[in-house]
C-alpha cells in the first residue's frame, strides 16, 4: 500500500506542467475528464458511464467536482468580477445581480475624477461602527461597506448629494453547478488541484484517511502555487 501511494504521488508530480498565472479564463476541461483523471489516480476504471463497475459512482465524482470548485474559488479568489451599483438617496442596501461568495472591496466614484476605496465595517442595527468602535455620522458620502447575503450595505447612508453616483463592487463569484459535459468553472491551471480534491474525497469515503491527508497537502500546495497572483490588498484610491 505504501509503495502504491508513493507511486501515485510521483505520477501526480510527473504529470504537472509549467504554467503562469495571468488570466482568469475558465478552463475548457469537461467535468467528466476531471473525473477520469481522478479515477486514474485511484486505480478505478477511467471510463465515464457505460457498464464498467466503478468503486465510486459518476454522481459522487461530479458532486465532489462541484464541491471542489467552490473550495478552490473560496480559497484562491480566482473568479472576480466588478458590479457597479448606482446610489439612491436615503438607501443603504443594494442587491447584487451577480451571485457572490464574498465581496472583496468597494470603490466609491464621487464624480469629477474623485474616488476612494471604502473600508469594511460592521453593521449593528442602523449603525456602522468603525475599527475603533466609534459610531460614524448617519448620512453623507459612503465610507464603509458590509456584505449581507447577496447585498452590499453602504454607510454613511447616501443623501441627495450622493444620489446617482456609483460604487464599483469587487466580488468573488459563486461558481455555477456543472454537469458531466460542462466545462469546469475554475481557471485551467487549477484543473490538477480540482482532480486532487476529488481524489481526497474518494479516499475519505473509502476510509483511507492517511492517504487522504497526504493528498490534501499536495492539493493545498498546488493552490499556493498560483494564489499569490490573485489575492492582493485592495488598493487605496486617492480622493
Amino acid at each position: 500500500m505504501i509503495k502504491r501511494l508513493f507511486i501515485i504521488i510521483l505520477l501526480i508530480f510527473a504529470l504537472s506542467v509549467q504554467v503562469f498565472a495571468g488570466s482568469q479564463q475558465i478552463s475548457a476541461t469537461d467535468a467528466s475528464v476531471i473525473a477520469q483523471r481522478a479515477r486514474y489516480y485511484l486505480n478505478d476504471p477511467t471510463t465515464w458511464g457505460g457498464t464498467q463497475k466503478h468503486i465510486w459512482s459518476d454522481a459522487e465524482l461530479l458532486q465532489w467536482i462541484n464541491d471542489g470548485t467552490n473550495d478552490i474559488v473560496a480559497r484562491t479568489q480566482c473568479l472576480e468580477d466588478i458590479e457597479t451599483v448606482t446610489l439612491v438617496a436615503n438607501t443603504s442596501s443594494y442587491a447584487l445581480t451577480t451571485t457572490a461568495i464574498a465581496i472583496k472591496g468597494a470603490i466609491y466614484n464621487a464624480g469629477t475624477g474623485s474616488s476612494w476605496s471604502l473600508e469594511r465595517g460592521n453593521y449593528k442595527g442602523r449603525y456602522m461602527v468603525n475599527a475603533l468602535g466609534m459610531t460614524e455620522a448617519m448620512t453623507g458620502p459612503p465610507q464603509y461597506w458590509v456584505q449581507e447575503e447577496n447585498s452590499i450595505w453602504i454607510y454613511p447612508i447616501p443623501t441627495a448629494t450622493e444620489a446617482t453616483k456609483t460604487i464599483d463592487v469587487i466580488v468573488i463569484l459563486r461558481p455555477t453547478v456543472v454537469g458531466a459535459t460542462d466545462d469546469v468553472k475554475v481557471p485551467a491551471f487549477y484543473d490538477r488541484a480540482l482532480t486532487l480534491y476529488v481524489v481526497i474525497q474518494a479516499l475519505y469515503k473509502d476510509g483511507q484517511f492517511n492517504k487522504a491527508a497526504t493528498i490534501t497537502a499536495l492539493y493545498l500546495s498546488e493552490l499556493d502555487r498560483y494564489r499569490a497572483d490573485y489575492v492582493e490588498p485592495m488598493p487605496k484610491v486617492q480622493q
